[in-house]
């Protein structure tokens, strides 16, 4: 055999081997990358209300369930209670977001794991309280009179539903 045919078959050789080297490389920096982004992404579980079809369709069954149903069975009440109140549109886009600040902050503290159960209940009556301060804020005081009554007329027909 020629030299000069093995020199070049060698460097043929080398070549591929390199390649595969790199390759192999670019595939375990890829694998390394897919595991740092699901660990990353390994959270602790929030809980979440299930959707209305799920509800109605009786696939969740437990206590905790049965509320929500109840809940998500009075969205559409909500709706009709503040109309009782006549909110002009700034007051609306006003409770919109007050409304969303207090959602965001009741996951927070519900998904907060450094929290204990009771410094969770004391940080949502917290809330609740700053909730109402904030609302009296939006509400004339004769709005503030009709939504008394209203949650105090809902409250009794929740309990006349619980008997």
């Amino acid at each position: 055999m020629n030299p000069a045919f093995l020199l070049i078959k060698l460097s043929q050789q080398i070549c591929i081997y390199r390649c595969k080297i790199k390759l192999m490389k670019e595939i375990t920096a890829f694998l390394a990358f897919n595991l740092l982004v699901l660990c990353t992404y390994a959270q602790v579980q929030r809980k979440t209300l299930p959707n209305a079809d799920s509800v109605k369709s009786g696939i969740h069954d437990s206590r905790d369930n049965k509320i929500r149903k109840n809940e998500l069975d009075k969205k559409g009440s909500k709706q009709e209670r503040l109309k009782e109140l006549d909110l002009t549109f700034a007051q609306k886009r006003k409770m919109r977001d007050l409304q969303l600040a207090n959602k965001s902050k009741r996951v927070a503290i519900e998904n907060d794991p450094l929290l204990s159960e009771s410094q969770k209940k004391e940080r949502l009556k917290e809330l609740q309280k700053e909730g109402l301060n904030n609302l009296k804020q939006v509400l004339s005081d004769e709005q503030m009179e009709k939504l008394r009554a209203i949650r105090s007329k809902r409250k009794v027909n929740n309990q006349d539903m619980d008997q």
